[in-house]
Order: structure tokens, then C-alpha cells, then sequence
């Protein structure tokens, strides 16, 4: 390692910085052993989530190991950042500090005294990404011994304790399989235990109200939402262990305080749930308890890749809006173009761009669109396909025939395998291929066919897939196998594939390989073998005579083997300045980094070189170029191969990635 020397990791160019989608803050006071578990299982399960996220720890003056632990914490977790008070001030001003150290989209509020269970995340995020009506969105969360802790909050008139506004779980150490706590419901409140807000609904009403203690700032923060006429959802899919109440005596000790707060606040302005009377007898008041539905139109994300080609991109676009009417939203990845195609795309109301600023390849490219899709369905679609009438409508009725149902493909005039037309007679013209397709889809009506794979150009996803096996393996760079992989993980997750026959859809094929004069046969070699290590096909298999899926298919579905996750975690690397840049090792990169830079600039640039002498040659490269090791800016070497599953995570730990030639580990 140069310290005064070289490091550069490029992770993003202009406009491929990372967003986070959730900021998980999760206030602490000793009971080092609760926050130990809580972290444990948030990044043993969220990672396979496909949900960005960060966390941010504030810890409110704990007098235990938590301080060390927490340090330590932060170098073995990702996006872990830890805000410390000198004295205890309350579950609302430490919550609402960590807010203000956020940055996501969505905030998380989680106790430390919780455990998540897979799956819980992508829940939450599913009914604020779907729902611009929704505040606020809470979680199933159940006692140790598997009874329910919380599946929602009533508001009681209890005219027996002489509380109008007594709060409490409903369900509370019922059976965790009551049919009544296993639907979506309406609620005046949650539970902040676990609660998922819309950070700009947050802001709009100011935050936790910070006047209580460690007691009703939840409720008090639903009603503010309720207010405004926001909702504020209960969904039983996402489930965490929750052990109550283990921050100390601390936490009770201004109870009547905030029933007084309440009181004061929201007397006269909420009505309750329910009247329990003198009597006992308990009578229903309103209508605030009801069930949730989504809306019954399902929403579908067209996720594009464009890398130049802006010709077949404008008419890719021009036919989706002509002949797609069902609610959708169209996102653009644009990978590196450099024909006018974001110019073009900035100017175009309807499509949500990411620029990423270099070629991420077919999986990394899909995978970052997917971080943004709000589909309840997605459509992954080539730039160079130009869709026909009715062909989202019958892609989506083929998925609907069954939820087992994951994916589903058109019929096509250049694709292979069973999605092939061949001899189309149409030629180039389009009109005429609009009439064909019309004639195919009459003729081939309700059509559909069990397959074990369909390709990645035209292929429709239902969420719940993406949510169990996550995304595209980025091992496979530019393309091709990326969506065989797919297709079998989706299997062996237990769903099924279909073909639309009664679906027609243009595609001019291969445009980008052409353009960018892409070796498409040597690109299909070299991720065969990829594809083969991966899944343990013999080494003398040959690519013609391609595999058997149903021999791939006899193994149990494995999460840690099967899963390709949406966000990739950083990879830990110690002493890197503010600003970080990679690179693979060339004499040009060198001399291009220690030109622009002096040895006090907070940048360091990260040489990914794997070889035994990479410091002699590097050192011995600063020589020449008449820079002495210590005037140099700062440099790290990573001298340590890295399997290809790994350089994402690397990428992932930089902000810039520098190319040199069309060999970089790093350009697929």
C-alpha cells in the first residue's frame, strides 16, 4: 500500500451515484446484546431483499459495551454509520437526529430489541412504492414464543380506566395464524417498532414530536399523518421477532406525561375505534379499522438498456407509448452512450433515466433499473424491440393464469428456440409488421406454453420473483446466459415459464454487439464456460450441444447460492480517503492520476492488481513517470485475485471507475 500514493476506485462517473432507496435508524440505549442480534439478522436477510438501504445507529448515551461494539460494527457492515449523544434523550430526538443523517427515500424506524425474518423489507417499501396515498406502512411483530406482539394499534374510548384515547396492540399474544392479523388493514396507527414512513411525509409534519418520552410518539406521529388524510397501513408479509420494552426502567418513567400530551393534543380531534363501556360491552364507533386492497390494475416497469443506437431507442419508445395503454412506467438505463442519446432521453417526460456513465452490461444495467421499478410486474426489454397492440395485455393475462407463473416471453421474428417466427414476411416495414402481429395474436389467441426458459430481450417478470431470487448475476457482463441463470434460479424458487404464443413483437436484434463491434462468438464462449463452472456442467460440454435444464432442476433451492442480490455490499477496504477511484494497473492510468492530483488530496485510488511484484511494478512505474513514492497521492494496491461474483462488491466500494481499454475487469 502507497499511503501517500495510489488508490482509485471508480464507482460512479456523473450520474451513477448510488441512491438509497431505505434508511434504517435504529435508536439504542445499552443491551449491547439485543442491538448485537438486531444487526445480525437485518444484514443476514435484507441484502437478498433487492431493496437499498442504509443504517444508522443512534446511540443515546448507553453506559454498557454498546460504544464498542458499535465500533467494530461499522467496519463489518456495509452502509453502517453510528451517531452518538452524551446522555439519553429519548426514543423521539434520537430518532428524529438520525433522520436528519439520512438520505433515503424512506425511513425506517426498527427497535433494537427486534430480530427480521426473510422477506421482511420488500413488503413495506412494495406498499409505499405502490400507494402515494400511504404515510406510513408497519410490520406483523410477534413475541419469542410466536404469539402476536403487534399487528396494528386501536384507538379505545375505555370509559372503565377513564382513558378516551387508550392506544393498545389489537391481537396482542393471540395465535400468530389469526386470520384477522394476516390481512392488509387501515390503521389510525403502528407501532414505530417497525414502522416504514415516506420521508417527505415525515418532513411535512415535522418529525416526532420530541415533547414525549419513550411512549406514544408513534401514535402521536399517525395521527399527524391522518390528518393530513395520509394512510397508515398494516402488512402481516413482513414479520420480525420483537422482545419489548429491554431498554431498562428509563423507558417508563414519563407514562403520564405523554398520556397527557396525547390528551392534550388529540382529544376532540380523533375518534376512536371502539367504546369500551362501564359495562364492559364494547361498542364500534367508526369505520377507521378496514381492510387494504392495492389498486386491482396491476402496474408494470419497462426497464431499457440503451448503450448508443439512439434510432432503435426512439423507435422502441414511440411504439411502447402507442400501444400500451395499462398503467406502467418506462425506466432507462442508459449505459455509457455517447450519439446523443441522454440529451435525448432528458427530454422525455415519461422515462426515468440513470445515467451510469460507462457500459454496466446487460445484468448490473438491469439490476440498477430494477432498484428503481415500482411494478407489481417488469418487463425486461431490448432498445431494439418494437412492441405491437395488445402486447402487454396478453403478456400479463398469460402471468395471471396462475401465480406459480414467474415469467413469461413473445413470440418474435429473431430470437432462438421455440420464440423464433421464421420467415416473417413483413421485411423492414413496420406497418406491415403491426398488421402481421395483429393477425398472429387473433390466430394464436390464449396460446401459452410451459418452457423452461425464454430470453432476456422481450421477457415479462412478476415481482414476487425478483423479491425470492433477486436479479441478473452480473458474472456474465455484456450478455448472454445471464437470463438461462435466471431462468433456472426462477424454477428452482418454484415457479414456472411460460411463452405467449398470441404475442408478436419486432426485434432488430443485436444491435448494440454490432455497434460496439462486439466478438459475439468469442462473448458466447467465454460465458459458457462461466455458465458451466457456475453450475457444475461437466468441463468437455460443448456449447452447441448446450445443457438439459431438467437435469439442473434436481436441486433444492439454496438462497446463499441462488440469490443474486439487487444491491451489492461494498467491499471492505481500510484507509481510503473521501474521494475513491479504481483502476486496473497501466503506465497511462498512473501517470493520469498523479498528474491531477497532490499527495494531501482527499482521493486515493484503488489498483485492482493482481500479481506477486504489483508494488515493485507500481513503485517502479512512479519512478519513471519522476514521482517519488512519498510525493505521490494516496494509493492502494489489490494485489489479491478476486473471483468475477466478487468485482462487483468492488465497484461497489468506490465512487469513479477509470477505464483504460476495452479489457477492464470492470467493462463488461
Amino acid at each position: 500500500v502507497f499511503r501517500n500514493g495510489i488508490h482509485f476506485h471508480l464507482r460512479t462517473s456523473e450520474g451513477r451515484v448510488e441512491v438509497i432507496t431505505v434508511s434504517i435508524v435504529i435508536p439504542v440505549f445499552n443491551r449491547v446484546e439485543f442491538t448485537r442480534q438486531c444487526l445480525s439478522s437485518l444484514y443476514r436477510w435484507s441484502f437478498w431483499e433487492g431493496v437499498e438501504f442504509e443504517v444508522i445507529v443512534v446511540d443515546n448515551g448507553s453506559k454498557d459495551a454498546t460504544g464498542e461494539y458499535l465500533e467494530e460494527a461499522q467496519h463489518r457492515y456495509p452502509n453502517l454509520r453510528v451517531l452518538r449523544n452524551q446522555e439519553n434523550q429519548g426514543f423521539a430526538r434520537a430518532c428524529n437526529r438520525g433522520v436528519q443523517g439520512s438520505s433515503g427515500k424512506y425511513i425506517l424506524f426498527l427497535n433494537n430489541d427486534t430480530e427480521v425474518w426473510p422477506g421482511w423489507l420488500a413488503p413495506l417499501v412494495r406498499v409505499l412504492e405502490r400507494d402515494e396515498r400511504v404515510a406510513a406502512v408497519g410490520s406483523k411483530l410477534l413475541f419469542p414464543d410466536g404469539t402476536i406482539q403487534h399487528a396494528g394499534v386501536v384507538v379505545i374510548n375505555h370509559k372503565q380506566i377513564k382513558d378516551p384515547l387508550w392506544c393498545c396492540h389489537i391481537y396482542r399474544q393471540k395465535p400468530s395464524s389469526l386470520p384477522e392479523a394476516n390481512e392488509r388493514r387501515v390503521y389510525q396507527a403502528v407501532t414505530a417498532a417497525c414502522m416504514l414512513v415516506r420521508r417527505s411525509a415525515f418532513e411535512a409534519v415535522g418529525g416526532f414530536d420530541e415533547g414525549y418520552w419513550n411512549g406514544y410518539e408513534d401514535v402521536d406521529l399517525c395521527f399527524k399523518f391522518g390528518e393530513r388524510r395520509w394512510l397508515v397501513v398494516y402488512e402481516p408479509e413482513s414479520v420480525l421477532i420483537h422482545y419489548e420494552s429491554q431498554s431498562g426502567l428509563e423507558r417508563f418513567k414519563r407514562v403520564k406525561n405523554n398520556v397527557e400530551r396525547l390528551h392534550t393534543k388529540w382529544l376532540g380531534k380523533v375518534s376512536p375505534d371502539l367504546v369500551v363501556e362501564e359495562d364492559g360491552r364494547i361498542l364500534a364507533s367508526s369505520n377507521y379499522i378496514r381492510r387494504y386492497v392495492f389498486l386491482e390494475k396491476p402496474f408494470t416497469s419497462l426497464i431499457i438498456l440503451t448503450r448508443n443506437n439512439l434510432e432503435y431507442t426512439r423507435l422502441c419508445l414511440e411504439s411502447i407509448r402507442k400501444y400500451t395503454p395499462e398503467p406502467h412506467e418506462i425506466i432507462v438505463g442508459d449505459n455509457g452512450s455517447t450519439d446523443g442519446t441522454v440529451e435525448y432521453l432528458e427530454n422525455q417526460p415519461d422515462v426515468k433515466l440513470i445515467k451510469n456513465g460507462y457500459n454496466l452490461g446487460f445484468a448490473l444495467g438491469n439490476n440498477r433499473g430494477l432498484r428503481e421499478a415500482r411494478g407489481d410486474y417488469v418487463v425486461f426489454l431490448n432498445n431494439d424491440v418494437v412492441v405491437t397492440e395488445g402486447w402487454l395485455t396478453r403478456l400479463l393475462a398469460c402471468a395471471k393464469e396462475d401465480d406459480r407463473v414467474g415469467a413469461v416471453g413473445p413470440r418474435s421474428n429473431f430470437v432462438a428456440g421455440p420464440q423464433l417466427v421464421p420467415g416473417v414476411p413483413y421485411g423492414e416495414d413496420l406497418e406491415a409488421m403491426q398488421e402481421f402481429a395483429r393477425k398472429w395474436s387473433l390466430e394464436h389467441a390464449g396460446q401459452w406454453e410451459n418452457v423452461p426458459r425464454v430470453i432476456g430481450f422481450c421477457m415479462l417478470v412478476r415481482r414476487e420473483v425478483i423479491e425470492k431470487i433477486g436479479g441478473f448475476d452480473p458474472v456474465f457482463g455484456t450478455g448472454n446466459f445471464e437470463d438461462d441463470d435466471f431462468c433456472l434460479r426462477l424454477q428452482l424458487a418454484g415457479f414456472t415459464i411460460k411463452i405467449a404464443h398470441d404475442v408478436f413483437v419486432h426485434h432488430f436484434g443485436s444491435k448494440t454487439f454490432q455497434s460496439e463491434s462486439i466478438d459475439y462468438r468469442k462473448l458466447m464462449e467465454r460465458n459458457w464456460e462461466i455458465f458451466k463452472r457456475k453450475w457444475n456442467l461437466p468441463q468437455h460440454a460443448s456449447m452447441e450441444r448446450g445443457y438439459v435444464p431438467a437435469m439442473l432442476l434436481r436441486q433444492s433451492f439454496q438462497p446463499e447460492k441462488h440469490v443474486v442480490p439487487l444491491h451489492f455490499a461494498p467491499l471492505p477496504l481500510d484507509g481510503l480517503r473521501e474521494k475513491k477511484c479504481l483502476a486496473t494497473f497501466s503506465p497511462r492510468v498512473v501517470r493520469f492520476f498523479v498528474e491531477r492530483f497532490q499527495a494531501d488530496d482527499p482521493v486515493t485510488l484503488v489498483l485492482y492488481y493482481p500479481e506477486e511484484e504489483a508494488y515493485e511494478k507500481v513503485k517502479r512505474c512512479l519512478e519513471e513517470a519522476g514521482y517519488p513514492e512519498e510525493a505521490t497521492p494516496d494509493i492502494l494496491i489489490h494485489s489479491t485475485p478476486l473471483p468475477e461474483r466478487k468485482i462487483p462488491e468492488l465497484v461497489a466500494a468506490v465512487d469513479v471507475v477509470l477505464l483504460d481499454g476495452a479489457d477492464s475487469p470492470f467493462l463488461p
